[in-house]
């Protein structure tokens, strides 16, 4: 590789996780580090090596929470009856 610059790989795998968690908008907490972590290691050994990358992937293979709000919000309006 040859002129260009590679990040190191705790750098790459640090940012694509900390990508997802801004994604999902959750808190970060140590079991799920752990397993993104380890997700982006092994897309990291598969040959992806940029955080946009990996970042797309976990975010693609790895659901998170999404924020509450918007599933009662959606709850609400589904159990909605109109009456003719």
């Amino acid at each position: 590789m040859a002129g260009r610059d590679v990040e190191p790989v705790a750098a790459v795998v640090s940012e694509a996780v900390r990508r997802w968690y801004e994604f999902y908008e959750v808190t970060p907490d140590n079991k799920a580090s752990d397993v993104l972590c380890n997700a982006a290691l092994n897309f990291y050994g598969d040959g992806y090596r940029t955080i946009d990358d990996i970042a797309t992937l976990l975010i693609g293979s790895i659901p998170g929470c999404r924020p509450r709000e918007s599933t009662r919000r959606h709850r609400k309006l589904s159990t909605r009856t109109d009456r003719h």
